[in-house]
């Protein structure tokens, strides 16, 4: 048996009663009905005891909310006799299935405006009995079993955005509006990444600043950040603009923290780099602890200590992390002590080294107290999906290989730091340099990338979900005319829908 608490000041709480996205963001359609239906407090007070008992479940699931399961997937609804009882869909159901967890029971009390819950997550049959339909059995006082709802697959898909500044236009058209579709078509979650002083991903700066903008034109997507380099920051400000954009999305962010590696970035803060990658753990702790609500002792401007307080305050009492994780085995360690979820991709990583890499990830999880199957891996692919597989092809080819350039050219730039698989850009001479795009376009078409049609990624997604992939991050600005990236939505959708299943991939 698992049980997961959580205590929550209901007047807190009121900041999502009154804000509509984060309403419909948080709770189902059938969870929003019941509330309409009462008056005044006693709204409040529903809704807080419905979100309270979501955060009891997730954390007797052994996994927060946000990595890898969203709010509207623990569904608290009433049966017959009034008692609460939980209903599991989506990446909720798959965790629970994965810890052989079948029924859960919840004891949900209200006193002097606070809700506390406890959440019971019970199972007899090990991994895959939830899957069997072990749902019956009889409810402890205060709650009834949970109830398992299907799911067609297991694979969450998002956006992702790291665009080549050479495209001409305007330059964020493309990020809203599919961020827009984004939202109205189920997808997990839009990432914007943190670049500077380069034509590859340089129009942006600053992801809680697109972020806002993001926060501004939808509703239920989650919004993250991949990355923030933490070593170019001082920790406030990373919790005090998070904060601020978790306020505007009505609390839907989430922050993947990165080294860095660049030298030439570290012109913001020269001191930091050699330390970059202990910093980058240490900042990360310190922003959930001033998430949390902790007061925080800084170093003061006449060599004194003083402690200070995050405001805004967040929406979220948690703010879901992940650590960023080119290829190198010690970061995903890193993010598995740490309990965060990893962001990676496959540019510098071959299969088998990815698959490696996430065995390592889970196994730090499991050494630090966590349960393995809490871990949230997403991996970041260059994307375009179509009718026909060939047209795509042609139609990737020239702006692929130019993203790929860029690229190179950044890595060229850069100290020769060798990658994941020993290899480093910087010793190839130039003359040499066409024929290595020609080869690593074919690579990132054919294996390393989500390319063709629904049927080919379909293939794609099962051969990444059998190796621990959570969700796929799909990058689709990388200079492909935006009109055909925008047709080329409505495919990728037809492959959410096809993977994730109902409520798969809805929400935070």
């Amino acid at each position: 048996m698992r049980i997961g608490i959580d205590l929550l000041e209901i007047a807190r709480f009121a900041q999502i009663a009154a804000h509509p996205g984060g309403r419909r963001m948080v709770f189902s359609a059938t969870e929003l009905a019941r509330a309409d239906g009462l008056t005044g407090p006693r709204r409040e007070e529903y809704l807080a005891g419905r979100f309270c008992a979501k955060e009891a479940t997730a954390k007797a699931l052994g996994r927060g909310l946000g990595q890898g399961l969203g709010w509207r997937e623990i569904e608290v609804l009433a049966d017959a006799h009034g008692a609460p009882e939980v209903r599991l869909s989506g990446g909720a159901r798959t965790v629970a299935e994965q810890a052989g967890i079948d029924r859960i029971d919840l004891s949900l009390s209200h006193q002097g405006g606070l809700v506390v819950c406890v959440a019971f997550a019970l199972g007899g049959g090990g991994p895959g009995a939830a899957a069997q339909g072990g749902a019956g059995g009889a409810g402890r006082p205060g709650g009834r079993p949970a109830v398992l709802t299907p799911r067609n697959g297991p694979m969450d898909l998002s956006l992702f955005f790291f665009a080549d500044t050479a495209t001409d236009g305007d330059r964020y058209q493309l990020l809203l509006e599919s961020a827009r579709f984004a939202d109205t078509h189920g997808f997990r979650a839009v990432w914007t990444p943190e670049r500077h002083f380069h034509r590859l991903g340089g129009q942006f700066p600053n992801p809680s600043l697109t972020s806002a903008a993001l926060a501004a034109v939808t509703e239920r997507v989650g919004i993250r950040a991949g990355s923030v380099v933490a070593p170019l920051h001082h920790p406030i400000r990373i919790a005090e603009e998070w904060s601020a954009v978790d306020n505007l999305s009505g609390g839907r962010v989430g922050v993947s923290f990165a080294s860095g590696w660049h030298v030439r970035d570290f012109v913001l803060q020269p001191e930091n780099f050699q330390d970059r990658k202990n910093i980058m753990v240490e900042t990360a702790r310190t922003v959930q602890r001033l998430w949390r609500g902790e007061e925080v002792e800084f170093d003061g401007a006449e060599g004194e200590r003083r402690a200070v307080r995050l405001f805004p305050r967040p929406v979220q009492p948690e703010l879901p992390i992940w650590i960023t994780a080119a290829g190198s085995p010690q970061t995903f360690r890193i993010a598995g002590r740490l309990g965060a979820g990893v962001l990676t991709h496959q540019l510098g990583q071959e299969h088998d080294a990815l698959e490696r890499n996430i065995a390592t990830y889970r196994e730090a999880l499991a050494e630090e107290g966590h349960d393995p199957a809490s871990g949230h891996v997403v991996l970041m692919l260059h994307t375009m999906l179509g009718e026909d597989r060939e047209r795509i092809r042609e139609l990737v080819r020239e702006p692929l290989t130019d993203f790929l350039r860029s690229s190179m050219d950044l890595q060229s730039s850069g100290p020769a730091a060798p990658g994941a698989d020993g290899f480093s850009v910087d010793r190839i001479p130039t003359r040499d340099r066409d024929f290595l795009l020609t080869r690593s376009f074919d690579r990132l078409f054919s294996d390393v990338g989500l390319f063709g049609t629904v049927d080919d990624g379909a293939d794609v997604v099962r051969r990444l979900s059998a190796m621990g992939v959570d969700e796929i991050a799909c990058l689709i600005d990388f200079g492909v005319d935006q009109q055909e990236v925008l047709k080329s939505l409505h495919h990728l959708d037809a492959l959410r829908a096809r993977v994730a299943g109902p409520g798969g991939a809805a929400g935070h």
